[in-house]
């Protein structure tokens, strides 16, 4: 048993060399495949590569499409998994023979002489057949040691055959090179070109010299009559200028070309479109362009806006205007006096969720949608006198939830109710510029006065006056309405006849006297004043005396005319016998004589009425 266990080293350690490096061998033959295969499937990939780049780059204008872009996807991904599964999986699963590693050592080491092979097949008839025969137990031993002993020192690495890995390397190494080169010398990204590739349906730009960043606002829902501002960041070689280029679905705009300015502030390029004032009217795309470099497209939806239209402003008129209702279709714009109601009716081209009618300070009015008919809506407003408020215009929301944003802007005018004009008439002469008069306390004094409300009428025509704390009624002139409009239109003439005594003035009282207007605004009607005068009453006597002095004057002057008309009564008597004498002489001389001796003469009947009224004044008591 001892001499058996000191033999069994001997036996088994030749035996394991030959099964390990046999082993070794096949790993290597399997990671050869392997890694040939490898290299094989990436110069695939990478061929497929480069010409979906030059394709996306140089060959198709304007880059590869989505579809195209799909395609390319769709062959590599097929390309792969083809050969993964034909060609690297069977790789995988298989195992190398040993007798065919064998026959790769043998052939690196022609001195084993198929005692490797041998070993190999003599070793599965040794279990069956050779362990009975000493002498053929000798051989086998034999041949195990001997080929044990040759492949000890032998890399298992050594049998492989190279070639595949060295020619599939070179291939990789050759499109690598190239990829690698094309990264760095052209203007146009082959990793940006394998990115629209890998997702196709992604929104990347296409590779080119210029490349386009930030495009703002990109896709994006506008409403008809806006117009848009196109911003963009763009690197590269640019030798041109940038234009934003874009179409119109209606074909009414095809590759219109906008020019971008560059904002050095915001190191930008930007672009209104579309030109002049009208704005957008149908759906729209547009991209930007540089020489021969193009953005991406975008897509600009139109969505219609509501169009805000008034179709009457329908005047409700105070009261006391005495006008009647009016309803005006012409225009929007609302003018009428303070108080007046306007009701302002709209229609919109759009049916709507929601209306405000906007004053030009902020000031909001919501409007009224008809239940019925949500594209008609209205509004009532009092008109007020206010110096903000000078306009207003319409912001709408319709069903879809857009804001309308083309609503005119409408005139808003509260007019004032004018004050009426009252002045003294133009007969009081007297009065006129007078601001103080002297009046006996029993002597009346004719005040004329004049007037007028400029655009309605008058309510009130009032003689007015203050006597220190005396509480002193007014005179109305006119009528007084109790409500409603009054007839009192136009200028309106009065006079009122002042007495102070009437008024309970005595001698020695002061007043100050006017006239006030005042019209038929309500509430609160506006009123005017003549010039106030201030009248002081005098005492009856002095003013008599006065009386009785100019009364006697004329009394003097009447007895001095008498006298005169006896003396040339007399005369006419001595002249009497010249009788031959023309009559039209006498007369003549007649008429001379009474101019110059007459020149104030009244008649003789006026003459002996003022002088029976100047006896009967003498013969009065005082």
């Amino acid at each position: 048993m001892s001499s058996t266990g000191e033999k069994l080293p001997e036996k088994v350690l030749p035996e394991v060399i030959l099964e390990k490096h046999i082993s070794k061998t096949s790993l290597a033959v399997k990671q050869t495949d392997l890694l040939t295969s490898l290299l094989v499937l990436l110069s695939g990939i990478l061929a497929l590569a480069l010409s979906a780049v030059f394709a996306d780059h140089w060959f198709i204008s304007g880059g590869l499409n989505v579809w195209q872009r799909f395609g390319f996807c769709i062959v590599f991904f097929a390309f792969i998994v083809f050969f993964v599964y034909r060609i690297i999986v069977p790789v995988l699963r298989r195992n190398v023979n040993p007798l065919y590693a064998a026959d790769l050592i043998e052939q690196t080491a022609p001195s084993l002489k198929n005692s490797l092979i041998n070993w190999l097949l003599l070793r599965k008839e040794r279990s069956e057949n050779l362990q009975q025969l000493p002498l053929a137990e000798r051989m086998f031993d034999g041949i195990t040691k001997t080929a044990a002993a040759k492949v000890s020192g032998m890399p298992a690495e050594r049998s492989i055959d190279s070639r595949g890995i060295f020619w599939s390397g070179t291939a990789a190494a050759v499109f690598i090179s190239a990829f690698v080169i094309y990264l760095a010398l052209s203007p146009k990204s082959p990793l940006q070109t394998l990115s629209r590739i890998m997702l196709p349906f992604a929104d990347i730009e296409r590779p080119q010299a210029v490349d386009f960043r930030n495009i703002k606002p990109g896709n994006t829902v506008m409403l008809q009559g806006e117009r848009l501002t196109v911003t963009a960041e763009v690197f590269g070689q640019l030798k041109e200028n940038v234009y934003l280029v874009f179409s119109t679905k209606d074909g009414q705009a095809v590759n219109q070309r906008v020019p971008m300015s560059f904002d050095k502030d915001a190191m930008r390029y930007e672009a209104d479109f579309p030109p002049g004032k009208q704005g957008f009217i149908s759906d729209t795309q547009y991209f930007l362009e540089q020489g021969a470099n193009q953005s991406r497209t975008f897509d600009i939806n139109v969505h219609p806006t509501a169009s805000i239209e008034v179709t009457a402003v329908k005047y409700k008129y105070p009261l006391y205007t005495g006008l009647e209702e009016n309803t005006v279709t012409e225009h929007g714009d609302i003018k009428a006096v303070e108080g007046t109601e306007a009701t302002v009716s709209i229609h919109s081209s759009l049916p709507l969720d929601e209306i405000k009618l906007v004053f030009d300070n902020q000031h909001e009015e919501r409007m009224q949608i008809a239940a019925e008919h949500p594209d008609n809506a209205s509004v009532r407003l009092d008109l007020k006198r206010t110096q903000t408020q000078k306009s207003f215009s319409f912001a709408a929301k319709d069903k879809n939830g857009y804001d309308n944003r083309r609503s005119g802007i409408f005139q808003y005018e509260a007019v004032a109710d004018l004050p009426p004009k009252v002045q003294w008439s133009d007969t009081a002469e007297h009065l006129k510029g007078v601001a103080q008069w002297e009046l006996a306390e029993d002597a009346a004094l004719e005040l004329p006065v004049q007037a007028e409300d400029p655009d309605f009428a008058l309510r009130y025509l009032r003689f007015k006056m203050e006597s220190g704390d005396r509480n002193i009624k007014p005179v109305d002139l006119l009528e007084s309405p109790s409500s409603g409009p009054t007839l009192h239109k136009g200028q309106i003439s009065k006079t009122h006849r002042f007495v102070p005594k009437e008024s309970r003035l005595s001698a020695g009282d002061t007043a100050e006297i006017w006239f006030e207007a005042t019209d038929t605004k309500f509430p609160g009607g506006n009123t005017a004043e003549t010039m106030h005068i201030k009248i002081t009453v005098t005492k009856p006597q002095e003013q008599d005396k006065k009386q009785n002095k100019q009364d006697s004057d004329k009394d003097e002057q009447k007895q001095n005319e008498k006298k005169k008309d006896e003396k040339k009564q007399n005369e006419e008597k001595k002249d009497e016998p010249n009788q031959d004498k023309p009559q039209e002489n006498k007369d003549e001389k007649k008429q001379n004589e009474n101019k110059k001796d007459e020149p104030n003469q009244d008649k003789p009947q006026e003459n002996k009425d003022e002088k029976k009224q100047n006896e009967n004044k003498k013969d009065e008591p005082n």
